[in-house]
């Protein structure tokens, strides 16, 4: 035969289950945000580390385009070795937009 159980019983045990419940409840939710603001902090670092090398490579790269610039200018052209032999233009001839029409 079943044993009868009385109200006040199943209203404990009940609000205990609840309790239990809602307790593992916060606990999940509180590892859960714990876990993601983690994530969130570490992509946050990784980004400002990534930002600074692209600092550092941009400046290099104008560096860079500043040392191919120098090397390519007119100075540099003028004072080679190659240029000194070269024969200068006797007679400039230049294209004049007459020459340019089809006859």
């Amino acid at each position: 035969m079943k044993t009868k159980e009385t109200l006040r019983t199943s209203e404990r045990k009940t609000v205990i289950s609840l309790l239990i419940t809602l307790s593992l409840m916060i606990l999940a939710l509180l590892v859960g945000s714990l876990f993601f603001s983690s994530q969130n902090a570490q992509k946050g670092y990784t980004f400002e580390q990534e930002k600074l090398k692209n600092e550092i490579l941009k400046k290099e790269n104008l560096s860079l385009k500043t040392k191919i610039t120098d090397s390519v200018s007119i100075k540099n052209l003028e004072n080679q070795e190659k240029i000194k032999f070269m024969d200068f233009v006797r007679e400039k001839i230049f294209v004049m937009p007459q020459d340019n029409i089809v006859k």
